[in-house]
């Protein structure tokens, strides 16, 4: 992924998730960058979540992206920009450490990523346990969480962490997406990474 342009990732909401919304990710990418005009999709990753790389050359790529994906994917989606990832990377604990693919606590507890539509204010950012397997342990931005998730032995997936955050504001509103940490360093680290 070279090139100067600062560079974005665009994230659909419930792709993948426990079997719906079962898509390729490498037919989405190419549909994108054939479908987009203004915006230049330059890579995804291999994962069924669906994480596609855009070049950030304009103030409104962002949005064209999503009026893109949306259109494309069929699902509402969101965007966020390496530099935000970049936040939600230096908030994990410095006892974390990689095992099997995933970022993970030495309690054994997996690192995962919530992106929200809204920014959430300062009173309502929870820290701490929110359900029996999940515990939020920082907010990188007013609309990123950090959350640590207990997955159990057999089922489980990201989407319950997604889903318990969403639980906490009452918001139908608010709209979110999860991703395994070690989804988020691949994106930031170009490693496995899918090129056109």
């Amino acid at each position: 992924m070279n090139g100067s342009s600062p560079k974005a990732v665009l994230l659909p909401i419930d792709m993948g998730n426990y079997g719906r919304n079962s898509l390729q990710p490498k037919e989405i990418f190419e549909r994108l960058c054939t479908h987009s005009q203004e915006v230049q999709f330059l890579a995804y990753h291999w994962r069924r979540s669906g994480n596609f790389v855009f070049s950030v050359s304009k103030e409104e790529t962002g949005k064209r992206a999503l009026e893109t994906g949306e259109a494309v994917i069929g699902l509402k989606c969101l965007f966020r920009t390496f530099s935000d990832l970049r936040k939600v990377n230096r908030a994990v604990p410095p006892d974390a450490e990689i095992k099997n693919g995933s970022v993970i606590l030495p309690t054994g507890e997996k690192l995962i990523h919530v992106a929200l539509s809204k920014t959430v204010i300062k009173t309502a950012r929870a820290i701490g346990k929110i359900s029996p397997r999940v515990k939020i342990l920082a907010w990188p931005s007013p609309r990123d969480v950090l959350c640590a998730y207990a997955r159990p032995p057999r089922g489980g997936d990201v989407g319950q962490a997604t889903n318990n955050v969403l639980k906490v504001f009452r918001d139908p509103a608010i709209h979110g997406t999860g991703r395994a940490l070690s989804v988020i360093q691949d994106v930031l680290e170009d490693r496995n990474m899918r090129y056109a």
